[in-house]
């Protein structure tokens, strides 16, 4: 897949999936994500998966390795 059109697959993302993608990245889990958010673990679970669907991974590791190849921390 191309930079660009990566790019275009996370502007689909909301201001809070970016964000909980950021923490996901960042190796944090849900528990800890939802503590800092003062989320439900649940709710997050949830990000996770719409954030999985939007992007088209099937696991975190390419999730992880997708935000990295487009410089997520500079979103």
């Amino acid at each position: 897949e191309s930079t660009g059109r990566q790019r275009r697959m996370f502007k689909k993302l909301s201001m809070r999936e970016v964000e909980v993608l950021k923490m996901l990245s960042d190796g944090k889990r849900n528990k800890d994500i939802a503590a800092e958010l003062n989320l439900n673990e649940k709710t997050v679970s949830t990000y996770r998966s719409r954030i999985m669907k939007k992007l088209r991974v099937r696991n975190l590791v390419e999730l992880v390795r997708k935000a990295q190849s487009i410089h997520i921390d500079s979103f």
